[in-house]
């Protein structure tokens, strides 16, 4: 007889209020910073303007990766700022759990 684990919500739903809880530590450093956050519409996806017309992209990628993605993936010294902020802002959180940033 085989025996199936059924795969329960709990931890995609652990998962979702986790990447809630980041996005918004991460949306608040970048306040304090000078940076203007909007959100995507039913994506986890904010656009982050460092100048009135030109944003990179914060996305983050679920398991497996699990992982905040910042994108164009460049060498342009405002996005080394951002992934400091960022990783600043992850690095601080009471939780304990932090996820890697590129």
């Amino acid at each position: 007889m085989t025996t199936y684990q059924i795969p329960t919500r709990r931890s995609s739903a652990n998962e979702a209020i986790q990447v809630a809880r980041e996005a918004t530590v991460i949306r608040e450093a970048l306040k304090k910073c000078g940076y203007e956050t909007r959100k995507k519409s039913k994506q986890p996806v904010w656009k982050i303007f460092v100048a009135p017309n030109d944003y990179y992209k914060l996305a983050y990628q679920p398991a497996p990766i699990s992982a905040w993605e910042l994108y164009p993936q460049n060498d342009d010294p405002s996005r080394q700022g951002l992934l400091t902020i960022i990783q600043k802002a992850l690095s601080e959180q009471p939780s304990g759990i932090c996820r890697k940033v590129s």
